[in-house]
């Protein structure tokens, strides 16, 4: 599903530090797992571009559990 441009930032700004959440945008961390609930798309991105061999980017989608909304 296409995020906006909003959304993607807020998910960097997130991975790169969890607290710039509360900061930027008032919401904790639980918020956010609502908000985001498969948030591996960003962090594979961002680990690819960082240079990670497509063995550790495969374990990183593999390690993810959905996330039920509302839990």
């Amino acid at each position: 599903m296409p995020r906006s441009q909003t959304e993607l930032l807020k998910m960097i700004d997130v991975l790169l530090d969890p607290k710039t959440l509360e900061r930027k945008y008032g919401q904790t961390m639980e918020e956010l797992i609502r908000w985001v609930p498969h948030p591996e798309p960003a962090e594979v991105i961002m680990a690819a571009e960082l240079g990670a061999s497509s063995e550790e980017i495969l374990q990183k989608l593999m390690s993810y559990q959905p996330i039920a909304l509302g839990q």
